[in-house]
């Protein structure tokens, strides 16, 4: 169907209306911001009768892309719905009001008008009709008496004002952005302002809009629009007795510090003023969003008067989590330093937003004014990781390094890592940085990273320091080399040692087996040429130094020792001499003395019964090594034996007896040497029973004969010696007789 306009009266046009706005939908959110399509053509296609109906003026301020400006559309008294004013626009590139336009917009596609709807026509839910369009042209060439006629082809369904949507502005006044998703192919919409009750009103047009994806980067940071007005809450009356306002919208967001929008609840305190600020594009989850603000009185703000005051960030036309409440926002206010009582306000938001809602007022008793200076939307601080660790900074040792990394990157950001608080080039781009060893120079050193929004010239955050502390190496020790003997432990020691430091052991210059801790180190047993390595440990900082120092143990020769020469066995009360033919002099010791002694000249006597080491140690006076050689000896007891006296015996008598007792224990024989050659000596003979027999020469004069009795222990060796002595009586004369 198309629809056609001159400027000749048309008579009989009923509209049925049915209202479909766009639902709460959120979609994927892309990283490449968007920013708004402008509609660019207009024409005025009001209808009115008699002089009564619509008509809308400064119409191309809709489409002039500047969303400070609009058209007005109004009517009086209307004809019940036969009458209305009527602005079409469309995306045509040309301005011109000929020719072919081909392009369409997929059906489906959302486009938003703002507006500012007046209170008539919310009042009854009707009054308002958008649509899609194409095909708007001029035919005809016209003339005076009947100039040119604009004609356009409706698409798709019809949009009215019984949306819920629109619900949420009843009783209220000021602009609002509407969004609707055409069904059908288009090429820019049909706004339709009537009234069913024949009422005059009017409404402005400030502009419409299609996202799309924006060419290169843009500023996120700042709100592009601001959406502003009054709620009259519960006060009798509705709005038309609220007398709340916001003053000057736009210059909470035009950048100038000094400039303020000032919202003013009025003499009527119930009433509720807000100003919406809209970004071109949604936000990442966890932005800020940090808002300028001032008491108009110059005092500073008391939390009982900053009650009523809310912020309510919003996507699209949905709220993007719970509102901020004035307890949360008096928390969060910062006093700026030398502003005249100024504050600024930084609330996290943990959902994605486009749009940050500001109202206050709605409560007897809370702040009646307040000035917004300035609104912008920050991105969080990156909070980093050090080697994974959720920490600021760390102490590392010089020759080391450390990996800086995001701590949970966001989408749709880009991460650099600068040497610098502010300015300079970034040294890295990336969610992390592992700094070069140049970099990390001896003491403190100071890295830096910032997020930006990928397509964004500025939401740009602050930079996060993270400090990392590099620790100087001690110097490896000085530890001389030094020699030992063949089998023996040398004795390392560290050159003036640092009570700071403390000294490892190890065998082998990188790894190797820790085998002692310290500043001196005995060695094990050396049998040949060892190395160690020593690194120095700082006991503070828990640095080592770079390198071990090596130290060498080289191993001296042993001299030549000959072996003992003399007996294993000795009995006590006995000496003996040992020999030794080594070529070096040596030292002759026992192991015990109170078993055999010794003396220089290796004469070794039995002390007691028992077993010792007789020890001949030599030392080369060169070298100083020793050597030595040993033997154990073993000390036997005497034997002994209780002897009787021999009974005397008669000349010519050729034998004797010995008797004895108390033997001592052991193998035993016994010799007899006599002191008179006369008789015959014993030798080596198994001791008997007692008594002994003595054999006695049969020729032999009267008298004391004496003679060594040895008694000798068979195991042992060990003799004892005995002095015998035997008497030899003469026959005594034979007898006298006498015969009387």
């Amino acid at each position: 169907m198309k629809i056609c306009r001159s400027y000749a009266p048309l008579l009989g046009l009923l509209v049925t209306v049915m209202l479909m706005v766009l639902g709460s939908e959120v979609k994927g959110q892309s990283c490449i911001p968007q920013v708004r399509k402008y509609a660019t053509r207009q024409q005025d296609l009001s209808v009115a009768l008699l002089g009564l109906g619509g008509s809308v003026s400064n119409g191309p301020l809709a489409v002039d892309a500047d969303p400070k400006t609009a058209s007005n559309l109004s009517f009086l008294l209307g004809a019940l719905g036969l009458t209305y004013a009527e602005q079409v626009i469309d995306f045509n590139p040309s301005s011109g009001s000929t020719g072919s336009y081909t392009t369409l917009i997929p059906a489906n596609t959302p486009i938003t008008i703002k507006v500012a709807l007046p209170s008539s026509i919310l009042s009854v839910l009707g009054g308002i009709e958008i649509q899609g369009i194409k095909d708007l042209q001029r035919t005809g060439t016209g003339t005076l008496l009947n100039p040119y006629i604009w004609n356009y082809t409706p698409v798709g369904s019809t949009f009215s004002g019984n949306s819920l949507n629109l619900l949420g502005l009843l009783n209220g006044a000021g602009e609002v952005e509407i969004t609707v998703t055409p069904n059908a192919d288009y090429q820019g919409i049909r706004v339709r302002l009537s009234s069913a009750l024949g009422l005059s009103a009017a409404a402005k047009l400030y502009d419409a809009y299609l996202m799309e994806n924006a060419a290169s980067s843009i500023n996120c940071g700042s709100p592009i629009d601001v959406l502003s007005g009054v709620r009259a809450g519960t006060v009798v009356g509705g709005i038309a007795n609220a007398t709340g306002s916001v003053s000057n919208p736009l210059y909470a967001i035009d950048s100038d510090p000094n400039s303020f929008a000032f919202m003013n609840t009025g003499v009527q305190v119930l009433s509720q003023v807000y100003e919406t600020a809209i970004f071109n594009t949604p936000s990442v989850a966890g932005d800020s969003v940090k808002i300028i603000l001032q008491d108009p009185g110059g005092t500073l703000l008391d939390l009982n008067l900053l009650t009523g005051f809310t912020i309510q960030p919003y996507l699209k036309n949905v709220a993007a989590g719970s509102p901020f409440l004035s307890s949360d926002i008096f928390l969060s206010l910062k006093l700026l330093p030398s502003s005249g009582n100024k504050y600024e306000l930084t609330l996290p938001v943990t959902s994605s937003y486009d749009r940050i809602e500001i109202s206050m007022g709605g409560l007897a008793g809370a702040l009646s004014g307040l000035r917004i200076y300035d609104i912008k939307r920050v991105i969080p601080r990156p909070p980093v990781l050090i080697d994974n660790a959720n920490i600021s900074s760390k102490s590392i040792c010089q020759g080391s390094s450390a990996t800086l990394s995001i701590n949970t990157p966001q989408s749709c950001t880009d991460y650099r890592w600068y040497k610098l608080a502010s300015g300079g080039s970034p040294v890295q781009t990336g969610t992390s940085y592992t700094p070069t060893l140049a970099d990390l120079l001896t003491g403190v050193n100071i890295f830096y990273v910032e997020a930006q929004r990928q397509g964004c010239t500025e939401s740009i955050s602050s930079r996060t320091p993270v400090s990392i502390t590099v620790n100087a190496l001690p110097i490896a020790p000085t530890i001389p080399g030094t020699s030992t003997c063949n089998g023996s432990a040398a004795s390392l020691a560290v050159t003036t040692p640092d009570a700071n430091l403390t000294y490892k052991w190890y065998t082998a210059s990188s790894g190797g087996v820790l085998v002692n801790t310290g500043a001196t180190f005995i060695t094990p047993t050396l049998t040949t040429a060892t190395d160690y390595y020593v690194e120095a440990t700082n006991n503070t900082t828990n640095c080592t130094s770079s390198t071990r120092t090596k130290v060498s143990i080289s191993i001296k020769s042993l001299p030549i020792v000959s072996a003992i020469i003399g007996s294993t066995d000795l009995c006590v009360g006995v000496g003996l001499t040992y020999t030794n033919s080594s070529s070096d002099p040596g030292i002759w010791s026992t192991s015990d003395p109170g078993i055999v002694t010794i003396d220089v000249n290796g004469f070794a006597k039995g002390i007691s019964v028992g077993t010792a080491t007789i020890t001949y140690k030599v030392t080369n006076a060169i070298s100083g090594c020793s050597n030595s050689k040993s033997i154990t000896v073993t000390v036997f007891s005497l034997p002994t034996i209780s002897l009787n006296p021999i009974p005397p015996i008669c000349i010519g008598t050729t034998n004797a007896s010995l008797s004895y007792s108390a033997v001592s224990g052991g193998l035993l024989v016994y010799s007899i040497n006599w002191n008179d050659a006369s008789f015959s000596n014993v030798n080596n003979i198994n001791l008997p029973i007692s008594p002994i027999s003595l054999d006695i020469p049969s020729i032999i004069s009267p008298g004391d004969y004496t003679g060594t009795f040895i008694l000798k222990n068979s195991t042992s060796g060990c003799i004892s010696s005995y002095l015998i002595s035997v008497k030899i009586n003469p026959k005594p004369p034979p007898p006298i007789v006498s015969i009387q």
